[in-house]
């Protein structure tokens, strides 16, 4: 059974999610330093965020698995990681200048930054022979963002 999982777990589609973040990682767009930057997984699937699951029979066997993601690892590009346990909240105009309420950060310094997104998936599975086991995955994901620095004069 524990072959047979392996080889079901590895025909499972585990996709890179679709980063979302505000500001927005698209060419042209640049955040703030010191303003909140919001981070979540854009239009999550059972491929990209789970739970994403899968069985297979063979010479009577049934083995049953199930990925879930546990938690998204964002490496920010400055040295900083947020680690969240959800897929985040998508941003809002409304939501104005206030923080994320599940999944943000913050520049404290201007400048292009390369940022990751890693699902961290556990993927359990059963046999109907009683048999059981887990396999942890990462699956990732880039983006870019540009974040700038507004400068005041008073006079």
């Amino acid at each position: 059974p524990a072959r047979m999982a392996a080889v079901l777990v590895a025909s499972m589609k585990f996709e890179p999610i679709k980063i979302g973040s505000a500001p927005s990682a698209t060419p042209g767009s640049v955040g703030l330093i010191g303003l909140p930057t919001w981070l979540w997984v854009q239009d999550p699937s059972t491929t990209t965020y789970g739970p994403n699951s899968k069985s297979v029979t063979q010479n009577g066997v049934t083995i049953t698995a199930v990925g879930k993601v546990d938690k998204l690892v964002w490496t920010m590009g400055d040295g900083t990681s947020v680690t969240c346990t959800g897929p985040g909240t998508p941003y809002a105009e409304s939501y104005g200048f206030s923080p994320s309420p599940d999944c943000g950060y913050r520049y404290g310094e201007p400048g292009e930054y390369d940022i990751t997104a890693t699902a961290w998936w556990t993927v359990t599975w059963t046999a109907s022979t009683g048999e059981s086991g887990s396999v942890p995955l990462r699956v990732g994901s880039r983006g870019h963002l540009v974040i700038g620095e507004v400068q005041v004069i008073n006079r």
